[in-house]
């Protein structure tokens, strides 16, 4: 059996090594396909690429544009609203200024009625007194001669004892 085999198997098909046809059909193919995607495939891709790029160069472009316009209108109304801005402290200081005037004003005011209602108050306690001490002075006076009478154990006069009474309190006042 072993001699049957041998003489079978002279020819030898490595199934790794393609045949003739195999490649021709292969190179075929790969070269239809070639000129498929090269010629036909490829060119639509190419160009719409090269739109979309082109779209963003002309975005960016836009776009620096568009930055570049809204720094010059910044600085537009940075320029258009420096009088507005001077204007509006010269506004607030002068209000500053006449709100402090009035302030005074009004403190010097009540600092006037102050005094005359102090000056009120003064002459009123100084009539008070004068009225209070214009009322005592002649009981003061006739307790004064009684005390003084008992003390000498003679009769004092109250009009005398008046005249003392009057000094001493014209004295403390």
């Amino acid at each position: 059996m072993l001699t049957l085999f041998a003489a079978e198997s002279t020819e030898v098909n490595n199934p790794i090594l393609p045949v003739f046809p195999e490649i021709f059909w292969g190179a075929l193919t790969f070269g239809l396909l070639y000129v498929l995607m090269r010629y036909v495939l490829l060119p639509p891709v190419l160009r719409t690429m090269a739109d979309r790029d082109q779209s963003l160069r002309d975005d960016w472009d836009a776009a620096k544009a568009a930055q570049a316009k809204a720094a010059g209108a910044d600085a537009e109304l940075a320029n258009a609203l420096a009088p507005a801005k001077a204007q509006a402290a010269v506004l607030i200081e002068t209000a500053r200024t006449e709100a402090e005037a009035e302030r005074a004003e009004i403190i010097g005011a009540a600092q006037t009625e102050i005094d005359a209602m102090r000056q009120l108050a003064n002459a009123e306690i100084d009539a008070a007194r004068i009225e209070a001490m214009s009322g005592v002075g002649p009981q003061v006076a006739d307790l004064t001669a009684q005390a003084t009478s008992r003390l000498m154990n003679r009769p004092v006069d109250a009009a005398a004892a008046q005249g003392v009474v009057n000094r001493i309190m014209s004295e403390r006042s």
